[in-house]
């Protein structure tokens, strides 16, 4: 699969301020083409959220590629969507980028960190 558009660290930054402060809702067109390639992990691994208790409670999980193998189901339960969606850009971020936003969704994002050199592990925001 090739994606026509290429996540730049740098300039995609401030989009993710844009969706800190508008979770969900209307996207300006530069965010909603970050979120369109975010969705997208060309290795296969779509980091996703599901619901066990509808519109109570979401978790984060990981699908395998080729979708033969369970999902790696994470154990931080979330109550609030807002927050689960976050989490779930979070980690499609670094996944994308390498690098880590570091911080809920309630606080204002920092100017934007160093690129890694190589990628780093995953944590949570």
């Amino acid at each position: 699969l090739t994606m026509a558009y290429t996540i730049d660290p740098t300039r995609d930054w401030p989009l993710l301020e844009e969706l800190r402060r508008n979770l969900i809702g209307h996207h300006s067109p530069g965010l909603q083409r970050l979120l369109n390639r975010l969705r997208v992990d060309t290795s296969g691994h779509q980091i996703v959220l599901l619901t066990f208790e509808t519109r109570h409670s979401w978790v984060l999980a990981t699908m395998a590629p080729g979708r033969r193998q369970p999902m790696a189901i994470e154990t931080t339960v979330y109550t609030d969507p807002a927050d689960a969606e976050w989490a779930v850009l979070c980690r499609r971020w670094q996944a994308h980028t390498g690098i880590a936003i570091g911080t809920d969704r309630h606080t204002p994002l920092p100017a934007i960190p160093a690129t890694p050199a190589t990628p780093v592990p995953a944590a949570p925001c």
